[in-house]
């Protein structure tokens, strides 16, 4: 399937990246690193979880859907390991990577570490924000500000709603009410 276009600026069908870039974020409550890829966040993802103990969950947040489905949160129904968390996710990559209508969130409950890959293109990473920070710029990703753009456009594509029921058919997901930062 040919790449499609999940976030655009204003009314543009031309996808929207920040490029390899990060910025780490510092606050009273917590440290994250932000960061926004060209392209491959889920794999990006998968990469930083891999030497993280696990087990692992899944957050699966469906803020739109264009099937009827019931939006919401779909939290995994056990703890998983490294392996099943990647056979969970990747035959999906191409609609978590290039549709709008959700935000995916994967913990480790060992580490603590999280990795929110919002509807944005942009993945918050939270965990050890120096060993994070170190591993992006292996990886050649540039420190520099993480920007939304305004006005801007989430696209939803019909050629992934195939997808969309079918990541729901997973598992007998922990489904709740999304919560108003959901859809923001």
């Amino acid at each position: 399937m040919p790449q499609l276009c999940k976030f655009s600026s204003g009314q543009d069908a031309v996808e929207f990246t920040h490029g390899d870039t990060f910025q780490v974020q510092r606050t009273a409550d917590f440290s994250r690193v932000v960061l926004g890829a060209r392209r491959n966040e889920l794999g990006l993802i998968l990469n930083l979880c891999r030497d993280l103990q696990g087990p692992f969950g899944i957050l699966y947040v469906l803020g739109v859907s264009r099937l009827g489905n019931a939006v919401g949160r779909y939290q995994s129904p056990r703890q998983i390991n490294f392996d099943e968390l990647v056979d969970v996710l990747e035959p999906h990559r191409d609609f978590l990577e290039q549709d709008g209508r959700h935000n995916l969130w994967i913990r480790s409950f060992c580490s603590d570490s999280q990795f929110i890959l919002d509807r944005h293109n942009i993945v918050f990473a939270y965990g050890d924000v120096q060993q994070i920070a170190e591993q992006l710029r292996a990886l050649g990703f540039v420190e520099r500000p993480i920007e939304t753009p305004v006005p801007h456009s989430h696209h939803y594509h019909y050629e992934y709603d195939e997808s969309e029921d079918a990541i729901l058919k997973t598992w007998d997901w922990v489904q709740t009410d999304l919560l108003s930062s959901d859809i923001e």
